[in-house]
């Protein structure tokens, strides 16, 4: 391909393109889009209308919506665009023309078959075509889920319910329990379609071992309207089967382990030391019957040092006390006298 071929492509192409031919028509010659086809309430949409009529070809296009006109547009008149009354249309004239119009403040009653008609000159023979628009009101929340009964076990019957706020059409709901789906609205009749309502999914589900594998109850709820508006809710359900954490660290572990050790010493060792002060005290006992200088007072102390034993505090071997050194001095002095 020489230059100056490729030179003549080019010019051609954008010749075509600056009359207003387009490349994507119909096999009937025209070809009719409605973007976004699904309108959100109270937005605009552009219809686009594509045809391979040169515009020195082209008489008129006029656009329907069921078999009422609202838009014209014809090229060899002054002004070129005309409006037509039709309740609730607002056509956007500044950015409509021969191959679209814009339309704004879309409502409810507007929602149907729109068509584009192309009216060839001198035969004056057309070729349309007809899409549809639809129109919703999405919800204004995410959908909300409740359950009954937590927390939940093997055996127990899950109780959920998922409602989504209203709309138009109303949001069809799908409730999945750990990646399963257990339960889906109802397909929707023409006639629901066309009303704001809200959209309500109940769930009744026996709960068997199999739901119980991951440890945990994941319960979710998906709302979608169309392909313009999907929204979810997840909930992790109480159970009875939900792992508890580990409470108790190394370290804690190990200080127990030293304190049950040292008691497991206290409880064998105190029954030894306390034989050996029995012992002692015993023997004070039998050798103060026989001295006159025996007072109950001297009792009451052997006594209460009895019933007071501390444990680990005494020596396993007996060692002289001040109070035995007197001791045997009187009974020596008592036997000097006699």
């Amino acid at each position: 391909m020489t230059f100056n071929t490729l030179q003549i492509g080019i010019c051609l192409f954008l010749s075509f393109s600056s009359k207003g031919v387009m490349s994507i028509p119909d096999v009937n010659g025209v070809k009719l889009t409605i973007e976004p086809k699904v309108v959100r309430r109270f937005q605009f949409a552009t219809l686009r209308c594509l045809y391979d009529t040169e515009e020195s070809a082209l008489y008129a296009v006029k656009w329907y919506r069921g078999s009422n006109e609202f838009y014209r547009y014809e090229p060899k008149e002054e002004p070129k665009t005309k409006v037509f009354p039709y309740q609730g249309i607002v056509v956007d004239e500044n950015n409509s023309n021969s191959t679209q119009v814009v339309l704004r403040d879309i409502d409810f009653n507007i929602a149907g078959n729109f068509t584009c008609e192309i009216t060839k000159d001198i035969t004056f023979s057309t070729l349309s075509d007809t899409q549809t628009m639809s129109v919703v009101h999405l919800p204004e929340f995410p959908p909300t889920i409740s359950v009954d009964g937590e927390p939940l076990d093997c055996g127990d019957t899950l109780r959920a319910n998922c409602t989504s706020q209203p709309a138009r059409p109303p949001a069809r709901l799908t409730l999945i329990l750990n990646g399963l789906v257990v339960a889906k609205s109802d397909p929707l009749t023409f006639r629901q379609t066309q009303e704001m309502a809200w959209s309500d999914l109940s769930l009744e589900v026996l709960l068997t071992e199999f739901y119980f594998a991951q440890g945990r109850l994941i319960l979710q709820c998906k709302a979608e309207i169309d392909d313009i508006y999907r929204e979810e809710a997840t909930l992790q359900l109480a159970s009875v089967r939900n792992p508890v954490h580990e409470r108790v660290s190394a370290v804690g572990a190990a200080n127990v382990s030293k304190r049950t050790l040292l008691l497991s010493f206290i409880s064998l060792c105190c029954p030894i030391l306390l034989s050996f002060k029995i012992q002692r005290i015993l023997r004070n006992l039998v050798n103060k019957d026989t001295s006159p200088n025996f007072h109950s007072g001297e009792a009451s102390s052997v006594s209460s040092s009895l019933m007071t034993p501390q444990c680990m505090q005494y020596s396993c071997i007996g060692s002289n006390t001040g109070s035995d050194k007197e001791e045997q001095k009187h009974h020596r002095l008592y036997a000097e006298g006699n």
